[in-house]
């Protein structure tokens, strides 16, 4: 099913046992999807490695940053993979039909690109700096009009 789409939309693209893998770009960086399918739930599943790690010492921080952003987010969620001290964003879908499938997939491509791009940046911020993570979040959610 996702070969089937992503040879449609020239997407590179690998499977490793039941997973699939791609890297897509997006404003902040290039970003790792993997998507893996539950047949008899029909639920698309997708985590998005945005290369936000962090040591030991900020894992609090980031777990609070982690808290605040998504109680924000209406779509998918930022998750902690503390073994690998690394933020990802997951995103689950329910296929009803095959004829949807590439619009279901697609939005969740589309999603998972602009909250990574959303975010990023404040997770780098709180990864490199002394900023509390209420800083952070405060200064990432702040809507901007225009353009510089």
């Amino acid at each position: 099913m996702l070969e089937n789409i992503f040879t449609q939309w020239e997407y590179k693209y690998r499977r490793c046992n039941e997973r699939v893998y791609t890297v897509l770009s997006g404003h902040c960086g290039d970003y790792t999807q993997v998507f893996s399918w539950n047949r008899s739930a029909r639920i698309l599943h997708c985590y998005c490695d945005m290369s936000a790690k962090f040591d030991k010492r900020k894992i609090k921080a980031v777990t609070d940053l982690v808290f605040m952003m998504n109680s924000r987010l209406w779509l998918g969620r930022f998750d902690l993979l503390l073994k690998e001290r690394a933020v990802v964003f997951s995103i689950s879908n329910i296929i009803q039909e095959e004829l949807a499938c590439s619009e279901v997939i697609e939005r969740m491509v589309d999603t998972t690109v602009v909250e990574c791009d959303r975010f990023l940046p404040a997770f780098n911020m709180l990864i490199g700096t002394k900023i509390s993570p209420r800083q952070v979040f405060d200064s990432c959610i702040m809507d901007v009009e225009g353009e510089a």
